[in-house]
């Protein structure tokens, strides 16, 4: 029958046609081939009369329905440099099926460093393009505390900062003074150890080249106000 739930089966006697014999009988379902994620299973459903003229009857369709991913709750794996993040979730009906996606990461200084506590760092990610994937984002005291450094502290007289005037200095900090108003081309060129500058609101121009041959993670702290007395 249509939903294949029954089986008919008929023979005619040849000599005589209105000698017929039929038996309908209800038919077994047994789920022969499971459905995936992606593709449908088949049941093969099958019929057995009690008249032994009549053979045992089975046929298989394609009828069990996809079953779909069931994603399970994304997770998210930061790059060691915190420079890109990672996110995945796997079907739980099958753990072969993953979704991942990488997107890169940024970040802003969120607190500045003093000469005995760390500063610290925000990194947020680039937005995925899986709108399965939340934007992450995480803040990390990573930035060193400045007595574990060697730096310069510039004279509070100072109010400019000339042409190459540190340049290739061997220095991992330098906390430029309230009141310098400008950086010269090139004055920090080539300062390869240099990992953090402070720069005050005082000062209105940077030359494009100040920091040329730096390290490119080089933490460039502008403060927008003048540090309170």
């Amino acid at each position: 029958n249509a939903d294949h739930s029954a089986v008919t089966a008929t023979r005619v006697c040849a000599r005589d046609g209105s000698h017929v014999e039929t038996e309908t009988v209800s038919a077994t379902s047994e789920i022969t081939k499971p459905a995936t994620c992606t593709a449908k299973g088949q049941t093969t459903y099958t019929g057995t009369f009690a008249n032994e003229a009549f053979a045992a009857q089975s046929v298989t369709l394609t009828d069990v329905s996809v079953l779909g991913h069931d994603w399970g709750e994304a997770s998210y794996t930061w790059a060691e440099n915190k420079g890109s993040v990672t996110a995945e979730r796997v079907c739980q009906h099958d753990a072969s099926h993953v979704e991942t996606e990488t997107v890169e990461a940024e970040w802003t200084l969120v607190q500045s460093p003093t000469d005995k506590d760390k500063g610290a760092r925000r990194y947020s990610s680039s937005d995925f393009s899986n709108p399965a994937f939340a934007p992450q984002s995480k803040t990390v005291p990573d930035v060193p505390a400045l007595n574990t450094l060697s730096g310069l502290k510039l004279p509070a007289s100072l109010t400019r900062i000339e042409d190459e005037a540190f340049s290739e200095g061997a220095f991992q900090f330098v906390i430029v003074p309230s009141g310098c108003t400008a950086i010269g081309e090139k004055a920090f060129a080539d300062c390869a150890e240099l990992i953090y500058i402070r720069i005050p609101a005082s000062v209105e121009s940077i030359a494009e080249d100040a920091f040329d041959g730096c390290r490119d993670d080089l933490i460039i702290d502008r403060l927008e106000e003048e540090p309170a007395e």
